[in-house]
């Protein structure tokens, strides 16, 4: 899962299934990393569908695609000068793969600098 601060997003399913979910932020703690995220928007996405990531629609979010051919065109627009930075999220679980656990943990782009 990933965020894009001060961007508008478009995401259009070129063929395929992609499972598209956004969340909003509920709590953070500086001292540990760890956010509290709420569930937003969560659905299978087709061809020619599209979901548009803004900061009122929850610019956190994360794609899995479903099918092997799955094909998708991202735009990202800044809305304004860069003010944060982007973050990865990685479930805060024993087994860290439940995407329905409500902590996360936050590492900033700094430490991922290509991606991931």
């Amino acid at each position: 899962m990933h965020d894009h601060p001060d961007m508008t997003g478009l995401l259009l399913v070129i063929g395929g299934r992609v499972h598209s979910q956004q969340f909003g932020f509920s709590k953070h703690s500086r001292k540990t990393a760890l956010v509290e995220l709420t569930p937003g928007v969560d659905r299978i996405m087709e061809e020619d569908d599209f979901a548009i990531v803004s900061s009122q629609t929850g610019s956190l979010h994360s794609l899995h695609a479903l099918d092997g051919n799955a094909v998708c065109l991202s735009l990202h627009l800044f809305c304004g000068p860069r003010q944060r930075k982007q973050s990865w999220y990685f479930p805060a679980t024993p087994h860290g793969m439940d995407r329905n656990c409500n902590l996360w943990h936050q590492l900033d782009n700094k430490r991922f600098p290509h991606g991931i």
